[in-house]
């Protein structure tokens, strides 16, 4: 074994358990850690590893500890990118003290998102709205180390998401860079940090990640927020990561801009901008009143298309008027907000270039470049030039089988490394599924549905009751959420418990507050889907209102989806949902002795004919009990209350482990068993299918070709498809450029792997032209006069 190798065992099944003060040692974490460490080494040729580690695994400190190991005395450094706060905090608090006690950290830094931090310029624009904490932020800004919101909670008292919105950072770094705060700013002087190289740990965010090295792929080679070339870099809670690089490369109009740009225009303008922004926006509320979701991603109906083109030549003729009045004191030009909402509402209006949609609980319009996708993979290729990348979650396969993740993210398996292992916990003694029997469906035709929500209520109050707080209660929309919280507050202050909500304060400070307080209801929506880990009784119970689909035209998911579209629903809309599902079902079993119940508040688990049998078998798979009968779930609650579940870890076996010969230093074994008593597995070989989009353009180009129809069964992939195609015209001496080109590939991958088949070990026939024949009847002809 080499060192290194035998260092991180040493480190799994000594330092570790003497640190926790237990004999424990997870098979699974040593496994993933050892992967890791393997896909690090210098000989490995691979840049990407994808790894589907679920809850319980230690994915973390299993990503963590092997990647600082390899960069100890070494240039290298490793860059943490998570999606959530939590998992942030999470890490600062945990993993980090661990391996700074180790000896393998010596200098972290958390570069939290722009939005996390004070501004003290901010807070003395709006000091009117501050409602009470104007001293105690002023004494923060001469106090704060960090200027981050979560230390000054500490310091203070949580402060609502309405207040911190006052004092946010907005400036820009160069704005930052010219203010008289300047020299002691807290929050300038830890961003500033964001970039020194003696940090051996960068713990950030997706946002941020994708923003900098967007900057490095730019031409003007903007700055860098955090470090693009690290070395390592471990992408957390990778299953949100493309849909943060979409964040990133979005032009967004909100409503409430087309009513704020009034003021800038001149009088002529202003009333007929007037007129024609009010008709938007009483059009886009009534939209939404009728909608059975107002969360989600919509098509921008045509009305509304209408009303925005009929702004562009009234904002065209106010711009071309500001223009020629310019005012050279005015802090910001006029002309340059007129024409950033004019840009804004060309991108919404270009279905060419763009993909647009509409989000009505916020009223705000948004479009993306149509190449996207393209995008996303540049981005990727950006990120493992210069680094090795590890690409992690609990949620990215159905069921072990990588192949719609790698579609969607345009990437072929032979790019990458995959690993998917299994949970340690006993699900079946450990947790139910509850689906009641008498739930009622959402009527659509209304705004807020009373009978839909006093139902959904009434199942509620009877859990939180059993279970004496300890829930986490999960909505899909805002609107949703603050209706629950209203219909529980009285009942929670009767029954003596804390009813919190996302937005009351910071998400780290309420997942704090929830995890002290056992007897406590924390209601949340996108945020604590992932990141949040409660173990122990001060979670028992969580509560989904609705199955988290997206809208079913969701204009994004197309996207993503574009060459799946024949097969989108179970390539794309069906993954992304069970992903957020089994999410959120993941915050509830965080230890090997948690308990509890997953309610899911929809009846289509049970009733829907297409999916409903799916998701319960892909749950039950894992050992999860389904159950619809109210006394059980009481019985299951009151029996582990008295006794906890007797679970244990599968016992760790070092020679159980995988060890390649780069670490172990030993000429790779033959006749290995296939089956391995293990807990990890090499991810199954993706099977790509034939698209019936490709089927009918086989068909088609059959029929013009006067072939006979059919499919045949010896043409099981896309690739043997391509060459029985390419063999049709290459055979017959035809150009094989149509086949190339009209192909309908299922994304870049598969086109650029495609591309390099040149018709190797086809006979090509060559037909003479009739002038080609004429010459050789000709010569023939003269051969014959002279004999």
């Amino acid at each position: 074994m080499k060192a290194e190798a035998e260092s991180l065992l040493s480190a799994f099944e000594q330092i570790l358990p003497e640190h926790y003060q237990s004999s424990i040692v997870r098979q699974s974490q040593v496994q993933m850690a050892i992967d890791i460490l393997d896909f690090l080494q210098p000989t490995n040729p691979k840049r990407i590893l994808i790894v589907e580690a679920p809850v319980g695994t230690g994915k973390s400190l299993g990503a963590l500890l092997p990647a600082m190991q390899f960069v100890q005395n070494s240039i290298k450094r490793v860059l943490y990118a998570t999606s959530t706060i939590n998992l942030q905090g999470q890490l600062m608090r945990e993993e980090v003290p661990l391996l700074q006690k180790m000896g393998l950290i010596k200098k972290p830094l958390l570069a939290m998102g722009k939005s996390n931090y004070y501004c003290h310029v901010e807070f003395e624009n709006n000091m009117e709205k501050l409602e009470g904490f104007e001293g105690k932020f002023s004494q923060y800004f001469t106090d704060a180390d960090t200027g981050q919101r979560n230390d000054f909670e500490n310091l203070f008292e949580p402060v609502p998401n309405a207040i911190w919105e006052q004092v946010l950072l907005k400036a820009s770094r160069f704005e930052c860079g010219r203010c008289r705060f300047w020299p002691t700013c807290p929050t300038r002087i830890h961003r500033q940090r964001f970039l020194n190289p003696s940090n051996d740990l960068v713990i950030t965010n997706h946002d941020q990640l994708i923003r900098s090295t967007l900057n490095a792929m730019s031409e003007d080679t903007s700055e860098e927020i955090v470090p693009t070339t690290p070395g390592v870099i471990i992408l957390d809670e990778a299953h949100d990561f493309q849909e943060n690089h979409a964040g990133q490369l979005e032009s967004v109009l909100h409503e409430y801009e087309l009513g704020k740009i009034k003021r800038f225009l001149p009088k002529d303008c202003r009333s007929e901008m007037n007129q024609v922004e009010q008709e938007l926006r009483q059009f886009m509320i009534n939209e939404r009143q009728r909608l059975v979701s107002k969360n989600g991603r919509y098509s921008i109906p045509e009305r509304a298309k209408l009303l925005l083109e009929k702004m562009k030549p009234i904002l065209h003729k106010a711009l071309n008027n500001l223009v020629s009045n310019i005012n050279q004191n005015d802090s910001r030009d006029p002309s340059d907000i007129v024409e950033s909402i004019l840009i804004k509402i060309d991108h919404l209006l270009d279905e060419k270039a763009n993909i647009s949609w509409v989000e009505y609980e916020d009223l705000s319009f948004t479009s993306i470049t149509r190449k996207f996708p393209t995008e996303f993979r540049k981005l990727l290729m950006q990120l493992k030039v210069r680094n090795k990348l590890i690409i992690m979650s609990g949620t990215l396969t159905a069921e072990g089988d990588f192949t719609s993740m790698l579609e969607r993210w345009r990437l072929g398996s032979h790019e990458v490394i995959t690993r998917s292992f299994s949970s340690p916990f006993d699900f079946k003694k450990q947790a139910r599924i509850y689906v009641p029997d008498n739930l009622v469906r959402h009527r659509g035709h209304v705004e807020i549905d009373p009978i839909y929500l006093g139902n959904q209520v009434q199942h509620i109050k009877k859990l939180i009751e059993a279970t004496n707080g300890r829930t986490l209660i999960l909505t899909t929309s805002k609107q949703h959420m603050d209706d629950v919280h209203q219909q529980l507050h009285e009942h929670t202050k009767q029954l003596n418990l804390t009813l919190l909500k996302q937005g009351q304060a910071s998400v780290e400070r309420l997942s704090k507050t929830f995890k002290e307080e056992e007897h406590s209801v924390l209601i949340g929506s996108g945020s604590f889907y992932s990141g949040l880990s409660v173990p122990g009784k001060s979670l028992i119970s969580v509560i989904l209102t609705k199955l988290p689909f997206p809208v079913p035209d969701d204009p994004y998911l197309s996207l993503i989806g574009e060459g799946m579209e024949d097969d989108l629903f179970n390539l794309v809309l069906y993954p992304n949902m069970m992903v957020k599902l089994t999410q959120a079902i993941g915050r509830l079993i965080r230890d090997i002795k948690d308990y509890g119940v997953v309610t899911i508040l929809d009846p289509r688990v049970y009733e829907n004919d297409q999916y409903g049998h799916l998701i319960r078998r892909a749950f039950e798979s894992q050992g999860y009990q389904f159950t619809r009968s109210e006394q059980q779930v009481f019985r299951f609650f009151k029996r582990c209350d008295k006794n906890l579940p007797k679970v244990t870890y599968k016992q760790y076996k070092r020679s159980q482990l995988q060890i390649s010969t780069r670490l172990s230093g030993k000429p790779e074994k033959r006749n290995v068993p296939r089956k391995v008593a293990v807990e990890t597995h090499a991810a199954k070989k993706e099977v790509v299918k034939v698209t019936e989009q490709q089927w009918l353009f086989y068909e088609r180009v059959c029929e013009l070709k006067g072939k006979p129809l059919g499919r045949p069964k010896k043409l099981r992939s896309p690739r043997a498809l391509y060459e029985a195609l390419y063999a049709m015209f290459y055979t017959g001496n035809e150009d094989v450029k149509f086949v190339v080109e009209e192909f309908p590939y299922i994304n870049e991958a598969q086109r650029a792997e495609f591309s390099t088949y040149n018709g190797a070990g086809l006979m090509r026939s060559y037909r003479m032209s009739e002038e080609e024949l004429a010459q050789l009847q000709q010569r023939l002809s003269s051969k014959n006069k002279l004999a």
